[in-house]
């Protein structure tokens, strides 16, 4: 998390955003963080929160961590959070 939280604040910005669009949209209401443990729903201030960033911060190997890209699975395929990157994926299956 290079740039320490103000600047991973800043790049977590947006995607936080829509990733709670998309999930409403997908009329996802069960998004508990698997990292924390209030197990808080990822609303964007959350996400963004220091909490978040401090959990995340203390995680080794955060990296290679099984939970780093958190699931929903949606008709048609599945939603994907990268909680290091921000990175939003939709994936379609066939």
């Amino acid at each position: 998390m290079n740039g320490g939280k103000p600047r991973w604040k800043q790049m977590m910005q947006r995607p936080a955003e829509q990733l709670v669009m998309v999930l409403q949209a997908h009329g996802i209401e069960d998004h508990a963080c698997p990292f924390c443990e209030s197990g808080h729903s990822l609303w964007a201030t959350t996400l963004m929160g220091p909490k978040h960033y401090a959990t995340l911060s203390a995680i080794p190997n955060l990296v290679n961590h099984p939970l780093r890209k958190q699931r929903w699975l949606v008709r048609g395929g599945a939603i994907l959070f990268d909680h290091l990157t921000g990175e939003i994926y939709l994936l379609c299956s066939r």
